[in-house]
C-alpha cells in the first residue's frame, strides 16, 4: 500500500524520536536499477493520479537538481566542440550543487567529508538515471494498465 492510500485513509503523523535506517544498496549497479524503477513507477503514478507530489524524492528542489546533473552531463559531452557548452555545464553543476547543499552539509556533519564527496558523485550519476527512467515511464505509461501503476 502506498504512501497516498494509506493517507487517503487516515492522517500520516511524523514523530521525531523515531528513528529510521535506509537500506544500503552494495554496489553502483543495483543503486542506478533502485532509482531506475523508482522512477518509473513515480512517473506512472503521477500520470494515473494525475497529481504531483511536493516532497521528499519529488520535491522541486530535487527535480531540479536531478535536472541539472542530467543536462550538465550532456553539456560536458558537447563541451570539447564549445566553449559555451563548457560554461553550460559549470553553470548547470553549479545549480546542482546548490540545489544539494543542506543535504551535502547534513551528510558531512554526520559522516566526514570523504563520504559525502562520493556521496554527492552517486547523487550526481542518479540525478542522470531520475532523468531517463521519467522520460522512460513517460513513454511506457500508455501501455501499462492504468489501474496497476
Amino acid at each position: 500500500m502506498n504512501t497516498r492510500r494509506i493517507n487517503k485513509i487516515d492522517s500520516i503523523i511524523l514523530n521525531p524520536r523515531i528513528l529510521v535506517r535506509h537500506q544500503f544498496v552494495n554496489n553502483f549497479e543495483e543503486a542506478v536499477r533502485n532509482y531506475f524503477r523508482r522512477a518509473v513507477m513515480w512517473v506512472h503514478l503521477f500520470l494515473k493520479d494525475r497529481q504531483l507530489d511536493n516532497a521528499g524524492p519529488t520535491s522541486p528542489g530535487n527535480a531540479i537538481a536531478a535536472v541539472s546533473s542530467f543536462l550538465s552531463f550532456i553539456a560536458l559531452l558537447f563541451a570539447p566542440l564549445s566553449a559555451a557548452a563548457g560554461v553550460i555545464f559549470f553553470l548547470l553543476l553549479i545549480t546542482f550543487l546548490l540545489f544539494n547543499i543542506r543535504w551535502w552539509n547534513f551528510m558531512r556533519r554526520e559522516s566526514g567529508l570523504l563520504f559525502s564527496l562520493k556521496a554527492l558523485l552517486l547523487n550526481y550519476a542518479l540525478g542522470i538515471d531520475i532523468i531517463i527512467a521519467s522520460a522512460y515511464g513517460l513513454v511506457t505509461y500508455p501501455f501499462t494498465r492504468k489501474g496497476t501503476a
